[in-house]
């Protein structure tokens, strides 16, 4: 007999659906760092989560994948635009 597993997985992100608009995350600063593998410089946007008060990096070139829209590192399902500073 087949039983098939119903439920919905909980680390998926591309089963998490927002539950609000995003809100905008602060621009901090853009910092450089070096790649530890490949020694090339990576080009990061600092931000600072609005609701939690918590900062964090992320590298530019994802933001211009993704729409400059991620899903928050410190509030499960709430997303934060990161425009930049420029």
């Amino acid at each position: 007999m087949d039983v098939q597993n119903t439920s919905k997985p909980k680390d998926d992100v591309t089963a998490r659906e927002p539950t609000m608009d995003p809100i905008k995350a602060q621009y901090v600063k853009f910092i450089e760092v070096t790649d530890s593998d490949t020694g090339a410089e990576v080009e990061l946007e600092v931000y600072k989560d609005p609701e939690s008060g918590a900062m964090f990096a992320i590298d530019s070139t994802f933001l211009e994948h993704v729409r400059q829209i991620i899903p928050s590192p410190f509030n499960p399902g709430r997303d934060l635009l990161c425009e930049g500073g420029e």
